[in-house]
């Protein structure tokens, strides 16, 4: 198998690995929330467009060995992601947001020094300095996704997350 990881990859996997596995795996149908929050972020990025003076589109990016749908681009003095959140703030989201800075300037061939989060719920951007760091970080967490796909199930580790998994039933993790 050759998978080509994504920045959506890279969530899953800060989140937990075998997760990500398991999605790849054995996906799960999309759930009726799941599909009204396309719509919500759908209507979102329209709002982000109008408060920000500027076209929000979807784009694609393909860099061979990894690709990436980034929600919207901010083009002002230099490129930048948007990335559209729905509810509360989570910290994990950087991850997501690092490696689509890194596609995006791999992809783009231009320099990427700042990303967004734009949370819906609360009408928020929240800016992210990109540094040669984060780039190094998102590349890393990128293959580390491949490998994780293309491998085995990572171990089995019990975690508060599992209570809200939707692949707790068939986990090897013992459930309270």
């Amino acid at each position: 198998m050759s998978y080509r990881p994504t920045p959506r990859d890279v969530l899953e996997l800060a989140w937990c690995p075998r997760y990500l596995w398991y999605t790849r795996h054995v996906p799960v149908p999309p759930t009726e929330r799941m599909k009204a929050g396309k719509h919500v972020e759908e209507a979102a990025k329209r709002r982000l467009a109008a408060r920000l003076r500027a076209e929000v589109n979807t784009l694609y990016i393909d860099i061979g060995w990894a690709r990436g749908a980034i929600d919207a681009v901010l083009r002002k003095h230099a490129a930048a992601p948007i990335e559209v959140k729905m509810g509360p703030k989570r910290d994990i989201y950087r991850w997501q947001l690092y490696a689509e800075a890194y596609i995006m300037a791999r992809g783009l061939g231009t320099a990427v020094h700042r990303a967004y989060l734009y949370y819906a719920d609360t009408d928020t951007l929240e800016e992210k300095p990109i540094t040669t760091s984060e780039m190094k970080i998102a590349e890393k967490m990128l293959i580390k996704a491949r490998t994780v796909v293309e491998g085995p199930p990572p171990p089995a580790q019990r975690t508060p997350k599992c209570r809200y998994c939707e692949y707790r039933n068939i986990c090897e993790i013992p459930q309270k």
